[in-house]
């Protein structure tokens, strides 16, 4: 998947010039910020006191003071009076403010406070409070416990402290209600789809992030490798992006959308960079406009026609494929120094799980000619340091005095199911009968917490139930009471480890702990393969990707499983059909027109193509054959009421677009369906459709096959792994995975094997890994010659 080291097109040049969203823009900022103040973080919610913006007043006690009898004293004194619970609160008082003005301000605000309680701290707790008390359902107890007590990791400027001490106090008035085994036992619903928690944690740097900017900083001096290993979806990535503030940046990656991204990225946030993709020499590496030194500008509009692209004093970052490293680092050390320039090289395992690949020698030839004696080497795959003993000595040895750093962050607060073949979710307890299996599994998890991201937590919290509840703990201390100390010690990554914990102790519970689970054990789903028809309302929440060596077959299926009638695909193909040799006419024309002079006969031609545009027949597909549609849905599953079903939206626009394009029918046919497909044959026009439509989520699949997990950042909800893939290495198998599941919003994500063998692959060691032997031998100053 884009791994074709060539130009970019005028197209993709293009692309790189739409804005990002303002989003995006702000998780960017965050990052840059946070590369000298790791503490940095945004907030989705303000206090009271920020909100009206009254920080140049020193009165600031009774100005909270004032607030909370205005705001929330009244409704407090009710709840406290109703519940007879035994808080003392003093009676409501007139605070005489010392500034005339800031009263006159305050009662001019108070409808504007009114409309924006969803966004200020203490009326969201305060709403958390009526619910429970009302309720008196744990989600909102944990909530509202979670928000209150974790406040100070939030550090919300200016809180109330009189509503904060009063919700505490209202908090331990109940804390002897509260069940810490319902809590675990509903950790789906009362944690991770916690709307309330969700949507109010601020967005702060991983703590990956944050060691990798300490290491860079406070080493300034000393050549450094940092082995820079983090999840998927994490902002590995995005880190260039700060460290280009310190340090000049070449990043390199071998799938070319991951550099037209951070291309993309760096040219919304006004960062000067040069592009070398395809290049001979240094000569070839070209400029942005924002890093153009030298250039002639437009007499007419004024805007920059002609850069030198030799000048690149003002280049912070080059994004170069791997093929044009030699030329990216010989044309950044012609403006810098080595010592002040970063080597990130993205996915550097890319082609590593082949035997012999072509970019192997570039691979290794790069390494042999590196100057720049800082190097970042970053994947979520990437070998742990000990496995990599002839690769840091190779540094090392053309560098001395380098620090080697290994950052290893294991983070698994989501989850993310695998389905097996026959619908059931895939856990070790579920899975293995043999405990020896289960001993090696936890081992395995244990070395690579990361993967208990696929560990469902749902199935946790049922098998923790059923052996509470059948006394097959061995130990009182090991059950949850006990376990866990204090509400605010569960969460979702201590349950998995609890989860962890409690299986490497039950071996002599074991055969009636598999006898307990095949008997009570339930399909998540009857089925799951037919997605464009009958089990397409089981792609919920955002769009599917389905991985397989065989893209076409796939496709073919798709289509054929469509049940299109044959009479709606001829109609549509004549349609097309007709389409194509109308257009034909009119591009024959246009030409004509730009070669002819005689403005009769160019006002002839342009009615002649005015005449043929009327002509064209506008060409749509039925819902019913779109997935998720309303009229699908209704066809499948007789007015049922179906949540959170995601379907494609293609407007008129696009769909003019794939109509027009030179491609087989059943593409076309495909996209209307909301169906991209990814084969390296395939126009690039169309790639670049299929692009944007998944970059902005439109779209209801995309079919690719293995290599296309190292070329996109898309947001896929579900994925699909192919009974073809049986070449996979387990590093490009949790790369895979690593496609799904990467927004942080409330749903449920999964990954559906067609071949139960994977699930092997993914939970047990496999040692001779063909990575670790090419990194230790790519990444090496000798020629490389494979044995």
């Amino acid at each position: 998947m884009d791994f074709v080291q060539t130009k970019l097109r005028k197209n993709e040049w293009e692309q790189l010039e739409i804005p990002i969203l303002q989003e995006e823009r702000n998780i960017i900022q965050l990052i840059r910020n946070g590369y000298y103040n790791n503490d940095v973080c945004i907030h989705k919610t303000v206090s009271l006191f920020s909100f009206i913006k009254l920080y140049a007043d020193t009165d600031v006690e009774k100005i909270h003071t004032h607030l909370f009898h205005r705001y929330f004293y009244d409704d407090l004194k009710v709840l406290i009076m109703k519940k007879q619970l035994p808080i003392e609160i003093n009676n409501k008082k007139n605070i005489v403010l010392s500034k005339k003005a800031t009263l006159i301000r305050l009662n001019n605000l108070s409808t504007k406070i009114k409309e924006n309680t969803p966004k200020i701290f203490e009326f969201i707790i305060m709403e958390l409070c009526k619910k429970y008390i009302t309720t008196e359902k744990t989600e909102y107890y944990y909530a509202l416990y979670h928000l209150i007590y974790n406040n100070l990791s939030y550090k919300i400027e200016y809180l109330n402290p009189l509503v904060i001490n009063i919700l505490r106090e209202i908090l331990n008035c109940y804390i002897e209600k509260i069940d810490k085994t319902d809590i675990v036992y509903n950790a789906k619903d009362y944690i991770e789809n916690n709307s309330y928690i969700k949507n109010n944690e601020p967005i702060s740097l991983f703590s990956h992030q944050k060691n990798l900017f300490q290491i860079l900083r406070k080493n300034r001096a000393n050549p450094k490798l940092i082995l820079y290993q983090a999840p998927t979806g994490t902002g590995k990535t995005l880190s260039p992006l700060a460290i280009c503030q310190d340090y000049k940046v070449i990043f390199v990656c071998a799938a070319k959308h991951v550099g037209l991204q951070l291309a993309k990225n760096c040219i919304s946030m006004n960062i000067p960079i040069g592009i070398a993709f395809g290049c001979k020499d240094a000569g070839d590496v070209k400029l942005h406009n924002f890093a153009a030194k030298e250039y002639i500008r437009n007499y007419k509009s004024g805007g920059i026609f002609k850069v030198d692209h030799s000048i690149g004093d003002k280049v912070q970052v080059i994004i170069s494929d791997v093929k044009s490293y030699e030329s990216a680092m010989n044309y950044m050390c012609a403006f810098n120094k080595p010592k002040d320039i970063v080597l990130f090289w993205d996915e550097p395992t890319i082609s590593l799980d082949y035997k012999e690949h072509d970019f192997h020698p570039i691979i290794n030839k790069n390494w042999r000619e590196n100057r720049i004696p800082n190097v970042i080497l970053s994947s979520a795959t990437l070998p742990f340091l000990s496995d990599l003993n002839k690769l840091t000595d190779s540094f090392k040895s053309r560098f001395p005095n380098a620090i080697i750093k290994s950052i290893n962050s294991h983070i698994f607060n989501r989850t993310i199911s695998i389905i097996d073949k026959e619908g059931y979710v895939i856990l070790p307890h579920n899975y293995y009968n043999d405990y020896a299996d289960v001993k090696n599994c936890i081992k395995h998890i244990n070395a690579k917490q990361q993967l208990l991201c696929y560990f469902d937590i749902r199935g946790i919290s049922l098998f923790l139930q059923q052996i509470h509840s059948n006394k097959l703990i061995p130990n009182k201390k090991w059950n949850i009471d006990n376990y866990f100390k204090n509400i605010s010690q569960i969460n979702i990554e201590n349950i998995k480890l609890y989860y962890i914990f409690l299986l490497e102790r039950l071996e002599e519970q074991w055969n009636d702990i598999c006898k307990l689970v095949k008997e009570n054990r339930e399909k998540r789903y009857a089925s799951t393969i037919y997605i464009t028809s009958k089990d397409a309302s089981t792609i919920t929440h955002g769009p599917c990707l389905f991985l397989s060596n065989n893209v076409e077959k796939i496709a073919d299926f798709y289509i054929q499983s469509s049940n299109i009638r044959e009479k709606e695909l001829d109609t549509i193909q004549s349609k097309i059909q007709h389409n194509d040799k109308i257009n034909h006419h009119i591009a024959k024309l246009k030409k004509q027109l730009t070669q002819e002079n005689d403005t009769t006969s160019d006002r002839e031609k342009l009615k002649l193509i005015e005449k043929y545009e009327l002509q064209l027949q506008k060409i749509t597909l039925n819902e019913r054959y779109i997935p998720n549609s309303y009229n699908h849905i209704q066809h499948y599953h007789c007015n049922k009421r179906l949540k959170y079903c995601f379907a494609s939206d293609i407007n008129e626009q696009i769909t003019e677009k794939i109509v027009l394009l030179p491609i087989h029918e059943k593409w076309k046919i495909l996209l209307l369906m909301g169906i991209g497909v990814f084969m390296e044959n395939h126009l690039p026009e169309y790639r670049d459709i299929i692009k944007q439509l998944a970059y902005e989520e439109k779209l209801f699949c995309i079919i690719a096959n293995s290599d296309y997990i190292y070329g996109t950042n898309y947001q896929f909800c579900h994925g699909y792994l192919s009974k073809d893939l049986n070449d996979l290495t387990q590093e490009k198998l949790i790369q895979a995975l690593g496609r799904i599941g990467r927004q942080n919003k409330i749903g449920d994500y999964t990954i559906r094997l067609r071949d139960n063998s994977l699930i092997e692959l993914l939970l047990q060691e496999k040692k001779n890994s063909l990575e670790i032997y090419h990194m230790n031998h790519l990444f090496n100053y000798e020629e490389y010659v494979y044995q």
